[in-house]
């Protein structure tokens, strides 16, 4: 008789395992962050840039950090790296604060030559929100193909709800101890 194929496509699943297990693993990574942590941000960040998450850009109340997955990406993410990736950043970082919903940012060339990197031609921005306010965003920098791009935009508003909760936290501490 006539032979059958069944074809799935696995990608979507694998994308959710690999988001699940980026979100377990981030969550204890933030889970075991000092609240008096005078270096609060640049822990957060830490705690992003790994699994599938190449990098992680944090900025709040006029301050902003960065951390990379791979050794390569910091040595090289300094100084003028740096600041054409924070002229990339602005306008989904404005999006995402104006409007309190995660926002997909891709390279684009009118703002500065392409990255060598695929690490950071594209990314998904979402608020930070401590006691209601939106005080800051966080970024999470991953090579998106379409197909990710809801996957991502979902694990980056659910990480920045966990560093959220991490500032509360700390912000409520620092209220008792005050």
């Amino acid at each position: 008789g006539p032979v059958r194929v069944a074809m799935h496509d696995i990608t979507a699943r694998a994308t959710a395992e690999q988001n699940l297990h980026f979100l377990s693993q981030a969550g204890a990574r933030l889970n075991r962050i000092p609240l008096e942590s005078p270096q609060l941000l640049e822990e957060i960040a830490a705690a992003g840039a790994f699994d599938s998450v190449d990098g992680c850009w944090v900025e709040m109340e006029g301050a902003e950090t960065s951390a990379w997955r791979t050794e390569p990406l910091r040595r090289k993410m300094k100084g003028e790296q740096l600041q054409s990736i924070a002229v990339q950043l602005a306008g989904t970082i404005r999006l995402a604060r104006a409007n309190g919903r995660a926002r997909l940012g891709r390279w684009t060339e009118d703002l500065g030559a392409r990255p060598q990197w695929p690490a950071v031609r594209s990314w998904v921005t979402a608020p930070l929100i401590v006691r209601g306010e939106t005080r800051g965003t966080l970024t999470l920098f991953q090579d998106l193909p379409p197909e990710a791009e809801e996957p991502s935009r979902t694990l980056t508003e659910d990480f920045a709800r966990r560093a959220s909760m991490v500032l509360e936290n700390s912000a409520l501490l620092r209220r008792a101890a005050g």
